[in-house]
């Protein structure tokens, strides 16, 4: 009796799609969950042995069938959320576009703490590289713009992602600073970055693909007492022996006076060598302002917004009181100090046509929505994180 042996395996063969199949699939878990798929998961999902699993994904790699990039952060597309967009959109009518970008949940304890300050930094830097997106779509700058551009981590980081888009193509634009120097510095300790428009105005030049006008104010943010003369200072921005017509367009940042702000910074430094002199003559004031302010604020809540370097009165939400007698102490703090400072003011945001506000984080949502809402700038666009969008969402 013959004894009949089992009949082989037959080999599959692997086509060039399976191998870019097999090959991605390995590496598509780093998204994730920062780890490539293990060999034996593939092994089951497409039938094959984890020897062969492991030659064809080296094969696919060596003849370039399937190619493996390492991401920057700027380089990836930042995530959106639509719903929140729509929200913001059907709540706020003035609004012609709304970003809402995804973020890591904020860390716990104080606002003042590096873990704090830094996580700022990385949610300011989601924004710009999101609003750098929009920008780059050649929508929101047109041909023969004035473009005013203020301070702050938001407007940089949108600068700076710009200078990795395609060159914009608007032409005869005009590249405006929206204040004078004040010397506001980056939350991170390794970048010597001044966040001022009169800085970052000569960087969004090169974003351009044809030559743009570039004016600048050239002068510290904190005007001398005796450039006074019984009324408002003269301000630099619209004066009357330039002639100038209204900004087409101005991206601003919010601010409010919490630790990250360059004038609680300045209100709080004790140390004379840490003292930035051009603030002196109005750190006596922002001390005083401060004192003020910290006895109304709460963890969500800051009485004094700063719309590129222009105090502002923030109305509290519901479940705050602010007696009448303190924000009347505020604002007449606040007009003491906006009086010494070369930034745009009021008068100038009304006449804006158009204002794009990049900004983020819980604590300036109130700011935001007060701006929003209220008279003080024509805000057409809007770009802020997922956590500030559902407290403006509930405002």
């Amino acid at each position: 009796m013959i004894e009949k042996m089992p009949p082989r395996n037959r080999k599959r063969r692997i086509s060039d799609d399976e191998r870019i199949q097999i090959t991605s699939a390995r590496f598509d878990s780093i998204r994730t969950s920062g780890m490539v798929t293990p060999l034996a998961v593939l092994a089951k999902r497409f039938q094959r042995n984890e020897a062969v699993i492991s030659r064809v994904i080296a094969q696919s790699l060596r003849a370039q069938f399937v190619e493996v990039r390492v991401l920057r952060d700027e380089d990836r597309a930042p995530e959106r959320h639509a719903d929140l967009e729509r929200d913001l959109l059907r709540k706020y009518r003035g609004l012609l576009s709304a970003i809402v970008v995804g973020v890591k949940h904020p860390p716990d304890g104080p606002g003042s703490s590096e873990e704090a300050l830094d996580y700022g930094d990385r949610v300011h830097q989601a924004l710009g590289h999101a609003l750098s997106l929009e920008i780059a779509r050649g929508t929101l700058i047109k041909n023969g713009e004035q473009l005013g551009v203020g301070p702050g981590r938001g407007v940089y980081e949108t600068v700076r992602a710009l200078l990795h888009q395609p060159q914009l193509r608007a032409s005869g634009v005009t590249l405006v600073s929206l204040s004078g120097v004040g010397y506001l510095r980056h939350h991170a300790r390794n970048r010597n970055l001044l966040l001022d428009p009169d800085f970052m105005v000569v960087f969004l030049s090169e974003a351009f693909e044809k030559p743009v006008v570039i004016d600048l104010v050239s002068s510290p943010i904190v005007v001398e007492a005796e450039k006074r003369s019984g009324g408002p200072i003269h301000r630099w921005l619209g004066s009357e022996d330039r002639n100038r017509r209204p900004l087409d367009t101005a991206i601003l940042g919010v601010g409010v006076l919490s630790p990250g702000n360059r004038f609680y910074q300045e209100a709080t430094v004790s140390q004379p060598s840490a003292q930035e002199v051009i603030y002196q003559p109005i750190r006596e004031p922002l001390r005083a302002l401060l004192r003020t302010a910290e006895q109304v604020s709460t963890p969500a809540y800051v009485p004094v917004g700063d719309l590129g370097y222009h105090l502002f009165f923030v109305p509290p939400p519901p479940d705050v009181s602010v007696p009448e007698e303190s924000r009347l102490v505020i604002v007449r703090q606040i007009e003491t100090i906006n009086a010494r400072l070369l930034s745009a003011h009021e008068q100038d945001f009304k006449a804006m046509r158009s204002v794009v506000l990049v900004a983020g984080t819980e604590c300036k949502a109130r700011a935001m929505h007060h701006i929003i809402t209220g008279d003080l700038a024509a805000v057409t666009h809007l770009c802020t994180d997922v956590f500030a969008a559902r407290v403006l969402r509930s405002s």
